[in-house]
């Protein structure tokens, strides 16, 4: 885990949001982050569980997660523990993001464009957002999808990931592309 951050929207749903890396020595597939939270004498009053928002975490690449539900009694600190399977599968690493522009509105947009300097794609390409804080923490993610006859071999496609009100300001975002 990289960074976390919690907070409680204007509706009562806690949100729990971060960033875990695969520092394992393979991909790993079924990625579940287990959040469990305690009260302060230590008793366990809440857990919860979120897939990563890819179906493959690539070795050595940050993934963003988001969990949302309503945690229904108070709570002094939280732990978190991931599972995953390694697997064979290998997204395509190789297509970049030639340019991008965040925006702030009706939620925050990052448009851009991708390209694809080797073969052809056999599915899809997932351009994932992350936003965050002055103080580098996760305030919000998103992601878009192209599908693979979009990004042909030595092409590039426009892309827009539309971040649905971040509850936080917005000093930066990253973006990770993976090819499936």
């Amino acid at each position: 885990m990289l960074n976390d951050n919690v907070y409680v929207d204007g509706d009562g749903w806690t949100h729990v949001l971060g960033e875990l890396y695969n520092n394992t020595d393979s991909n790993q597939e079924n990625v579940i982050v287990t959040v469990t939270f305690y009260n302060d004498t230590g008793d366990k009053v809440a857990e919860e569980q979120v897939a990563p928002v890819v179906e493959v975490v690539p070795r050595g690449v940050k993934i963003p997660f988001e969990l949302e539900f309503q945690l229904r009694t108070a709570y002094h600190h939280y732990e978190f523990s991931v599972e995953g399977d390694p697997t064979e599968e290998s997204p395509r690493l190789d297509l970049q993001i030639v340019s991008h522009e965040g925006s702030s509105g009706d939620g925050y947009h990052i448009t851009g464009q991708v390209s694809n300097p080797g073969d052809a794609l056999s599915t899809y390409v997932q351009i994932i957002g992350t936003l965050y804080d002055g103080a580098g923490k996760v305030v919000n993610v998103g992601y878009d999808f192209l599908a693979a006859a979009q990004l042909p071999p030595g092409g590039s496609a426009p892309f827009e990931v539309v971040i649905e009100h971040p509850h936080e300001s917005v000093a930066s975002y990253g973006l990770v592309v993976l090819g499936f």
